[in-house]
């Protein structure tokens, strides 16, 4: 029996209310990027997600594409599955919501779904060009989910997948836990 642990593939769990309220000193970063948002987009908007509105985003959702993503065989997958679950929300349990900015476009998406006293967050995709985007979607999906389920004490923010980027941006909100998985052959 040989047992391997796949880091790449290791969940990220966190304090809902740490996510929620994004207090003390080790987010502090956070806060000022989801406080750099409000303030340069003083009538943003923060909604649920609706099915018919997730068919709108799949435009917007390929606006966002990076050209490198377009030439990496994993970032094109990742693509095609959120553009077909936004096809298909109706098909899934999960919740979700919008972030606009001032203007009323569409900057940042979310979905995810309530498991027990964990919400597990499935995608969550940002215009990188907008100051703040994903923390203030992070920050503020946290806080609405709390709200709708009293009982929620985490959030799984999932896997990295093996990318740098991903992995700093997870690490950045000091997990409660890294929750890893195996690969297990007898």
């Amino acid at each position: 029996t040989t047992c391997r642990q796949l880091d790449d593939w290791a969940d990220y769990l966190y304090d809902i209310e740490a996510l929620a309220s994004l207090r003390g000193n080790r987010l502090s970063k956070k806060r000022n990027h989801v406080n750099r948002f409000m303030a340069d987009n003083p009538g943003y908007s923060f909604e649920p997600l609706t099915p018919a509105e997730a068919r709108c985003l799949e435009v917007t959702c390929s606006e966002w594409l990076e050209p490198d993503d377009l030439t990496q065989r994993s970032s094109l997958a990742e693509h095609n599955a959120v553009l077909e679950v936004l096809a298909n929300m109706v098909c899934y349990p999960f919740e979700g919501a919008v972030l606009r900015d001032s203007s009323g476009c569409t900057v940042a998406f979310t979905l995810g779904e309530v498991i027990d006293d964990t919400l597990f967050v499935h995608i969550e995709k940002m215009d990188h060009r907008v100051a703040g985007a994903g923390e203030t979607i992070n920050t503020l999906f946290a806080r609405y989910m709390a709200r709708r389920y009293p009982g929620l004490r985490y959030v799984n923010r999932e896997e990295d997948t093996g990318d740098p980027g991903l992995r700093k941006a997870k690490l950045s909100y000091h997990p409660s836990m890294v929750l890893h998985k195996y690969d297990i052959t007898v």
